[in-house]
């Protein structure tokens, strides 16, 4: 039986060192929209792919934030959890200092530093979701139970 072969990319090792299952995909998703627009036949429903976002606060606390695809952030409903005056999105450079991830690949997994870490409510109902792996175009299937172990996100809801 021949293995799948992809690159190891940190979010990859993370999972294996913790010994949590995940299937690799790779499907296109249309740079302006991400994973609300995964153009590849056969790809799940946008809804269930994950948009991964790092945001900062008005005192420059950073965030990972992930809701469905096919949503957005609230960020005043997200600043109001924080107890802060505004949240906004990292510029691309900050975002890939803090993470170690280029902007098309952001994962929640093995991240470069600890960041605080939230996900939408809904995902937490569903089975299992697909996150970025590391790499563009590059998804890890992992079921909810798993990804609420390895990351223990704040459950919130900001999604609309």
């Amino acid at each position: 039986m021949v293995e799948n072969v992809y690159p190891i990319t940190p979010a990859i090792r993370f999972l294996k060192q913790r010994k949590i299952p995940f299937t690799v995909h790779s499907f296109t998703a249309a740079a302006a929209n991400g994973a609300a627009a995964a153009v590849d036949p056969g790809s799940p429903p946008p809804d269930n792919i994950v948009k991964t976002i790092i945001l900062k606060t008005d005192h420059r606390d950073p965030l990972l934030v992930m809701v469905p695809g096919d949503k957005e952030v609230a960020m005043d409903n997200l600043a109001l959890v924080q107890g802060a005056l505004y949240v906004m999105p990292c510029t691309t450079k900050e975002a890939s200092e803090m993470t170690g991830y280029l902007a098309d690949g952001l994962s929640p997994f093995g991240l470069r530093r600890p960041i605080k870490i939230y996900m939408e409510r809904t995902l937490a109902g569903r089975p299992r979701i697909f996150v970025n792996a590391g790499r563009r175009d590059m998804y890890l299937e992992v079921w909810i139970p798993d990804l609420l172990k390895a990351l223990d996100p704040i459950l919130i809801d900001v999604a609309v």
